[in-house]
């Protein structure tokens, strides 16, 4: 095995950036909480040791073993930091961010603004900032901006086709409109830190950011927006810019939707505007990287710039500096993505060792191309791009060779067939443990998905780059010219929905931790295996830590409940010890909760299905990602309480009566085991109706569900997935086994005797006690005051509990629940709280009241989803964010 000197170099100076990054958290900054992460650093400083010790293996490197080290120990300590400057933000700014005051800054625009619902995101090279009344800071910060408010280019939104117009230099204007790259502006606006990951399998907010090296956010108004200076026409961003803007509307006006949106991600890299099926179809599908921005889109381009030089008698010398040229413009005009950076520095190496008249070395050129991009930005590494970027070229690099020679013995296969092939599967072999930790997920149908889709991308890419200038110029002509490409498209579309729509086309994958990647990657550090047998020992690892890694998350023998980080909202997961997988709620404040966060969720912890749903009450802040959930997982049953219709049109939900006092006395559910749901295999769980009406099997046209689509929409999907819905109410006991119990305490009579006005919407919520053994957890959903007086034994100190270990506060600890009565009634040790930012939860009284009464007390805002598990003796929490209690 060939010894790499710039490998050996990238390879120190990217641990010494690991060991920085797992050091000094992301997130800001707690009082209290130490600034260094001792338990990461300690792992992430014996990285270079580790590395030393692997090379003393080598035998043929033992006599350069001093110079190796030092100079490795020399990028190691470069490496860190570099790193640890990154991610250290200059203390006037972490002040400001962390007081949210108000302050006007001023810089340049270094990204082309994106452009969203209302809004509009770019990047700002903040070069001063001052708060009314205070000092100054000057110096340099790279900041994501978002403006809300304001419209388009011309007074509307701007989307594909729309043809922006541009404002002429020196002027100045107040508004979002006609905002570009290179503007020098002034803005009003409020600092705050990125949101960092916080919940199990969760999107890290913090470190896309920090990756692409943004460390602050900036929120402000057009109304405080004016341009200071604009940028001269003629300079290449300003150029690059308006062709890529000119390309888009040009794919815009060409190609109806999808179809445009999936060229110009394949041309310009353009992702944002993909539907979500689309992209879910093409990551199931195992081709996600076809719209990625990479060495094939490279490779492709300067493959044509060759041949036709070739064709027009132009020596090679130049032919491959004028395609290097190309490259770098192709580049900045896909917004300079690391991967294809790295695919374009190692061209040029390819290149330059050309003209030295050298060889060529892959390994050298991805090592070159690594230390430069690390050199630029040390956070890049954080990058899932870059990550899966330079994993696959070494795989390609290392396997795809020996692969080949493999796969050509069999001589009934064409050789385009061998060599697409092996170069896939190196690929996928060597980015497995990635696609793992970040998608939660694998493709089992990637290959042939690869050997159908990737011969045709090539004349979509090219014919795509040739024809989008030619249609934004002549729309018409255009439309007739692009045919041949929207074909290709169609058959693209037609692979990734054929392939991702197969049921088992994607397995999930548990593996919950980053520094899970090193025992998985470690057979590639074992010089004495050939290429095959280090891929094979590479699969084989990634199985064993994957497999590991569920059977730790998933053990039996223990109750798992887990309050998620769904902002202004509710989801609580539960898992029997027996494995049993349940939702209480599944619902936030923002839209997209279940595609963002349930169901990442569900992925990273390998659940293929639900047993059961309970749904306190039919407000979207408890029930709006539940619909993505539904369509994506089987679920046994759901599970509900009565509740009045919405819009005030008077009734109750359909299938529940008017006054729950009317009914029968409830059953319990325990003593009929034959009337309960058989589901998946496991035995009985069982939840009877208790009201007179049904809705298993079919859907009703009740007020309730016309004044609200949204819950509507959720119940026609179950009732279309045959999913039984039943009822409960105060006095049902559901069976969860294994010795854990939960018993419905609300709504029941008592809430509803009695003159007067009629109980609140939230009054309806089930209030579920769910008891393991010693044990005891109350979810009381969101009563209020009321219910919580109508709760037996509350008011008689002991009835309820006799204690509670665990309670779910009420409203997102909303002043008008946790009353003293009730606290003193269930006398919890521990509290959760599920809230957002923007609506005052949870207050501060309710806060103080419970630590008052010395209940420990953990919030999602501060402390992100928080984990309990309970042997039915012990009670463990466990924060994600590794904060102390407090709120």
């Amino acid at each position: 095995m060939a010894v790499r000197p710039l490998s050996l170099l990238a390879v120190f100076y990217g641990a010494g950036i690991l060991a920085a990054t797992a050091a000094f958290p992301l997130d800001p900054p707690v009082p209290g909480q130490p600034a260094v992460d001792l338990l990461p650093a300690a792992v992430g400083l014996l990285l270079a040791p580790a590395i030393t010790w692997i090379l003393h293996r080598r035998a043929d490197l033992r006599p350069a073993l001093p110079p190796i080290i030092l100079i490795g120990s020399t990028c190691f300590i470069l490496g860190f930091l570099s790193a640890s400057a990154a991610l250290r933000v200059p203390a006037p700014l972490r002040a400001l961010a962390d007081s949210s005051a108000g302050i006007t800054a001023a810089g340049y625009v270094v990204s082309e603004p994106r452009i969203g619902q209302n809004q509009r995101t770019f990047e700002l090279d903040l070069r001063e900032a001052y708060e009314p009344g205070g000092g100054t800071w000057r110096g340099r910060q790279t900041l994501q901006v978002t403006i809300w408010g304001g419209t388009g280019f011309g007074g509307q939104q701007e989307r594909f086709g729309d043809r922006p117009e541009r404002f002429g230099d020196g002027q100045e204007r107040e508004g979002i409109g006609g905002l570009a790259k290179g503007d020098h502006i002034r803005l009003e606006g409020r600092l705050t830190w990125p949101r960092p990951r916080t919940n199990p399998g969760g999107f890290d907010y913090a470190g896309y950011l920090a990756a692409q090296g943004v460390r602050l956010l900036f929120t402000a108004s057009p109304q405080g927006l004016s341009r200071l200076a604009a940028p001269h026409s003629a300079r290449p961003g300003a150029a690059l810019a308006g062709l890529r803007m000119r390309m888009a509307a040009g794919i815009g006006l060409a190609l109806p939707s999808p179809r445009r949106e999936l060229l110009a991600a394949l041309v310009l890299g353009e992702t944002g505007d993909l539907p979500d099926r689309i992209i879910e179809d093409l990551q199931r599908a195992g081709i996600i990287h076809l719209v990625s921005i990479s060495g094939l889109h490279v490779g492709l381009l300067l493959g044509a710039c060759l041949a036709i030089a070739e064709r027009a008698g132009c020596p090679r010398r130049p032919a491959l500096a004028g395609g290097l040229i190309l490259l770098v413009g192709y580049a900045l005009l896909v917004g300079g993505r690391p991967p294809v950076w790295r695919a374009v520095i190692m061209a040029g190496a390819g290149a330059g060792a050309f003209w030295l008249g050298r060889p060529r070395d892959g390994g050298n050129a991805l090592a070159l191309a690594a230390l430069v991009l690390l050199a630029l930005n040390p956070l890049m590494i954080l990058s899932p791009g870059f990550q899966l970027s330079f994993a696959a070229t070494l795989g390609i690099l290392s396997a795809a060779p020996a692969l080949l020679e493999l796969v050509s013995q069999r001589r009934t296969l064409p050789g385009w067939i061998t060599a697409l092939l092996s170069t896939s599967l190196a690929a996928q072999l060597y980015t497995l443990p990635l696609l793992a930790y970040h998608f939660h997920f694998i493709s089992l149908v990637a290959l042939p998905a690869n050997l159908a889709a990737l011969p045709p991308v090539g004349f979509a890419l090219g014919g795509g780059m040739v024809l989008a200038p030619v249609s934004a110029l002549v729309p018409a002509a255009g439309r007739i010219l692009f045919w041949p490409v929207d074909l290709v498209l169609r058959y693209l579309l037609a692979v990734a929905g054929f392939f991702g729509g197969v049921g088992w086309a994607a397995l999930p994958v548990v593996f919950p931790s980053g520094w899970l990647l090193l025992p998985s990657y470690l057979p590639l550090a074992m010089p004495s295996l050939s290429p095959l047998r280090r891929g094979a020992a590479l699969a084989l690892a990634f199985i064993l830590v994957s497999s590991a890694s569920a059977a730790w998350q998933n053990r039996g023998g223990t109750l798992e409940l887990t309050v998620l980080d769904v902002g202004e909202g509710e989801a609580i997961f539960i898992r029997s010890p027996s494995g049993r997988t349940f939702f209480v709620d599944g619902g936030g404040g923002s839209t997209g909760v279940g595609e963002r966060i349930l169901i990442p969720f569900l992925r990273s912890r390998g659940i293929l299905s639900l047993d059961a749903i309970f749904l306190t009450h039919p407000h979207l802040d408890h029930y709006g990602g539940l619909q993505a959930v539904v369509e994506r997982f089987p679920v046994h049953l759901f599970l509900r309480a009565p509740f009045p219709a919405f819009g005030g049109e008077g009734g109750l939900d359909p299938g529940f009566s008017q006054d729950p006092r009317k009914d029968p006395d409830p059953v319990n559910v325990l003593s009929n085991p034959g009337a309960g749901l058989q589901m998946g295999g496991r035995g009985p769980l069982n939840g009877e109706h208790t009201t007179g009406g049904s809705m298993t099997g079919g859907s009703t046209n009740s007020s309730s569900e016309s004044g609200n689509p949204e819950y509507r929409a959720l119940l026609e999907t179950l009732a279309r997935r045959g999913v039984p819905i039943r009822t409960l109410a105060a006095g049902n006991r559901v069976d969860l086994g294994d010795g854990v119990e939960i018993e419905v305490l609300n709504p029941g009579p008592v809430l509803f005797q009695g003159p007067g006005t009629p109980p609140a919407e939230n009054d309806y919520s089930l209030v579920l006690r769910l008891r393991h053994g010693e044990r005891t957890l109350l979810l009381t959903g969101d009563i209020e005051s009321a219910a919580e007086e109508s709760l037996p034994g509350v008011g008689r100190a002991g009835s309820i509990g006799p204690v509670v270990d665990v309670l779910k506060v009420a409203h997102h600890g909303s002043r008008s629940s946790t009353s003293p009565g009730f606290l003193a009634a269930v006398r919890p040790r521990v509290a959760l709280i599920s809230a957002g930012k923007g609506y005052g939860h949870p207050h501060r009284e309710v806060v103080e009241r419970l630590e008052a009464s010395g209940v420990l007390v953990y919030c999602t805002p501060r402390h992100g989803a928080v984990t309990l598990r309970s042997d039915g003796r012990r009670l463990e929490v466990r924060p994600f964010l590794r904060r102390s209690p407090g709120c």
